[in-house]
C-alpha cells in the first residue's frame, strides 16, 4: 500500500483525490493512510469492521470519493510514471464514458517484464470504440484477446462516476469478484464510449493474484463462473455479445489449461 500510494504522489496535482477502502485488515492501513493524507490532504479512508468480500471493496472505493472521473486500484499496483496526467488528457480529448489501457508484468520487486496489450490495434496510440454505433460492441468482443479486454483486471480501467452509477441493478453480481465487469459490461451495451489506450499505465505483480489464496481450481471457477453469468446477463437479446463474450472466456482458458 505505501508503494502504491507512494506511485500516486509522485504526480500528484491539483484537483486528485484518493480514497482507501480498508477491507477490515488487521495492520497498519490506517497509519499509513494518515501519513499520505498529512502529506496530500486529499486523501480519504473508509473501514469495514469486517472482510465484506472484494466487490462490496470496489462499491464503496467509488461510494465515497467526491470525483467524476475514477480509477480504482489494487493496494499493490503501481501507477506508472506520467499515467495520471496521460489518463485526464484522455478524458479531456476523448470524453469517454471508460477507459480501458494495458497493463505491465513485473517481478515481486516491480522490475518490468513485458507489457500485456488486451486488444490488437496494431501500433495505434489510441482507438475510440462507439459503442452506440451498429455492432461495433460485437466486433470488439469478438477481437478481445483476454477476459481483461471486458474489465476482469480492477486497475486496467478508468470510467465516469455518471456512466458507473447509472448501473445500479448490480447486487446479483456482489459474491462473484466481477460486479465492476457487469457494471462496465453494462454501460457497454447501453452505447457508451470506450477509448482504448494502447500503453501500459499500470504496473502489477505477477504471482500475486488478489484471489490466490482460493486454489487453483476454485481460482478458475471464479473466472468461469463470473464470466459465464456476465455473458447472459448484460446482453440479453444480443446473442452475437454473448456468444463472444464465452469464446473470449474459452480462450482464457482452453481446456488444457482448466
Amino acid at each position: 500500500l505505501p508503494a502504491t500510494l507512494e506511485s500516486i504522489a509522485a504526480q500528484w496535482r491539483d484537483g486528485l483525490e484518493v480514497t482507501v477502502s480498508d477491507n477490515g485488515s488487521v495492520d497498519n492501513t490506517a497509519e499509513i493512510v494518515e501519513t499520505y493524507r498529512r502529506r496530500l490532504g486529499a486523501v480519504r479512508w473508509f473501514r469495514w469492521d469486517a472482510n465484506q468480500g472484494a466487490d462490496r471493496n470496489y462499491l464503496k472505493s467509488v461510494d465515497i470519493s467526491t470525483g467524476e472521473r475514477c480509477w480504482i486500484l489494487g493496494s499493490d499496483d503501481h501507477v506508472t510514471p506520467g499515467a495520471i496526467d496521460t489518463l485526464l488528457a484522455t478524458f479531456e480529448r476523448a470524453d469517454p464514458a471508460i477507459v480501458l489501457f494495458n497493463r505491465m508484468a513485473c517481478t515481486k520487486d516491480m522490475t518490468p517484464v513485458r507489457e500485456e496489450r488486451f486488444i490488437d490495434v496494431g501500433d495505434a496510440a489510441s482507438v475510440t470504440f462507439d459503442f452506440g454505433n451498429g455492432d461495433t460492441l460485437e466486433r470488439y468482443l469478438e477481437n478481445a484477446r483476454s477476459i481483461c479486454a471486458t474489465f476482469s483486471y480492477l486497475s486496467s480501467m478508468a470510467f465516469t462516476r455518471t456512466a458507473w452509477d447509472a448501473v445500479g441493478d448490480h447486487e446479483p453480481f456482489v459474491g462473484t469478484a466481477y460486479v465492476h465487469s457487469y457494471k462496465l459490461l453494462v454501460a457497454c451495451a447501453r452505447g457508451a464510449r470506450l477509448e482504448y489506450l494502447n500503453a501500459p499505465l499500470v504496473q502489477y505483480r505477477l504471482g500475486n493474484d488478489a484471489f490466490r489464496d482460493l486454489g487453483i481450481a476454485k481460482r478458475v471457477l471464479l473466472d468461469l463462473d463470473g464470466y459465464g453469468r456476465l455473458a447472459t446477463a448484460c446482453f440479453p437479446g444480443r446473442p452475437r455479445c454473448a456468444a463472444a463474450l464465452r469464446r473470449v472466456l474459452r480462450h482464457e482458458y482452453p481446456l488444457g489449461r482448466v
